[in-house]
């Protein structure tokens, strides 16, 4: 098979060539072929991060849109080592991650009392940033926004989405920019130990600049946190996070959208980490979701303990509040066991992406023990049949390199940031890598 192809390469060359030398005809590239291999050829770009002003940068948030020519990757900067007082940057490329000539300061805190972390970004179809975050000002949590136009060095042009009137957790906000005149973020709130929910708010200004619709999508007794939002081809919201203690499991909720709120079905929430772990017999942590047309696709960790943990990837094609529906083939796909660092970041983390009809699920972890080893990327995919073959190994074993972030674009690219800390953790900095799309082959043009 693999001849045959290269075969037919050579002979498309040729006439190539002919046509070349007689003036008759001119190629132009299509689209690449899928790869002769289901892991990708990656090609590395390297630090994208600041690299003056702030000492580290750390969890870093990707986002695309369309051809996948205009990238953003958000982050939190630290300053003086000091892992209290971050303000949040940015750095953009618009010529598909080859360059990243855009690296600046998204908002200024006030002062070194304020902290600002858990950064999150989306592009809208105008190609238009925006950004979501929790910013900390003394004891005092918000979830904030803020769009790409008025991103710089100031402390104008925030856009509050929640700031409760008493002192309570924050945390974990996620973004979608599906149309031009659409925002909706989710994010976990609640008092500290008990009673945290999943919130939902939107916003029908291109510009973020009023937010409207703030509830909890459901309302529980048990903890809930790490929320991940996705909209479907049909324009139907899905939400997934993690509820417990005693284990954590994760759970999926439907919201259909009615003028502009979105009514979420209460009823249809449903534990679908039961699939792939019976009996909930362990934790299930670190959720991402992921929508290819009206199909979803759902990763998320089984933490057994630290130098135990398992990805796991779930799938539903239709009806998602129905738990017959979601099918669990081939767990844990990561295959054998991952370990993570202690408290840093603890969880092995997920991201997805898809090209042509591969999935595919990037992970960070320690293959081998956290005494001897570091975390690196690695990866499988669907077209790989997950597991059954070898990891796509990302990065090397000489640093750390941990929380993941992966968007895919035009059915071609597959875009991968992430956080690189050198061995004793005194310096940590965001890296991209980008795929190297297929072979091109000449269409012959009279």
């Amino acid at each position: 098979m693999k001849k045959g192809w290269i075969m037919l390469i050579f002979a498309f060359l040729g006439m190539v060539l002919v046509s070349h030398i007689n003036g008759g005809v001119a190629a132009e590239p299509l689209e690449p072929l899928a790869p002769a291999a289901s892991d990708p050829l990656w090609n590395s770009i390297g630090r994208i991060s600041q690299t003056s002003g702030i000492t580290g940068a750390i969890q870093p948030s990707i986002a695309t849109y369309g051809s996948g020519s205009k990238i953003i990757v958000a982050y939190s900067g630290i300053f003086g080592n000091n892992n209290s007082d971050h303000d949040v940057y940015y750095s953009t490329s618009t010529n598909y991650g080859a360059t990243w000539p855009t690296k600046a300061r998204i908002h200024q805190s006030p002062g070194s009392a304020s902290d600002s972390s858990l950064i999150d970004v989306a592009i809208s179809p105008n190609n238009k940033g925006h950004a979501v975050w929790v910013e900390e000002v003394g004891d005092t949590p918000r979830i904030v926004y803020k769009y790409e136009d008025n991103w710089g060095n100031n402390t104008t042009n925030l856009r509050v989405i929640s700031q409760p009137a008493i002192p309570v957790a924050l945390a974990d906000p996620r973004i979608v920019a599906k149309n031009n005149n659409r925002l909706d973020v989710v994010w976990s709130q609640g008092e500290a130990t008990t009673n945290i929910n999943i919130y939902h708010a939107y916003s029908t200004s291109s510009t973020g600049s009023t937010w409207q619709g703030k509830a909890p999508i459901v309302d529980t007794s048990d903890t809930s946190r790490l929320p991940d939002i996705a909209i479907d081809a049909s324009g139907n919201y899905h939400v997934v996070w993690e509820e417990g203690p005693d284990p954590t499991r994760i759970f999926y909720l439907r919201g259909v959208p009615s003028g502009n709120a979105v009514n979420w079905s209460v009823a249809g929430r449903i534990n679908i980490s039961q699939k792939s772990i019976p009996n909930n017999i362990t934790a299930a942590t670190q959720p991402k979701i992921y929508t290819v047309g009206n199909i979803l696709h759902v990763t998320y960790t089984n933490f057994i303990n630290k130098e135990q943990q398992y990805v796991h990837h779930l799938q539903c094609n239709a009806n998602c509040s129905n738990l017959a529906n979601w099918f669990s083939v081939g767990n844990p796909i990561s295959g054998q066991v991952l370990g993570a660092k202690a408290a840093d970041p603890f969880d092995v983390i997920s991201t997805i992406g898809q090209v042509g009809s591969c999935t595919y699920v990037y992970f960070h972890g320690i293959q081998g023990t956290s005494n001897s080893n570091n975390e690196r990327i690695w990866g499988v995919n669907s077209c790989g049949d997950w597991a059954a073959s070898a990891r796509d190994q990302v990065t090397g074993s000489d640093v750390r390199a941990i929380n993941p972030a992966m968007e895919s674009a035009n059915n071609w690219w597959l875009f991968l940031a992430y956080e690189q800390v050198n061995t004793d953790s005194s310096l940590r900095e965001v890296y991209f890598v980008r795929n190297k799309p297929a072979i091109y082959l000449p269409m012959i043009r009279k």
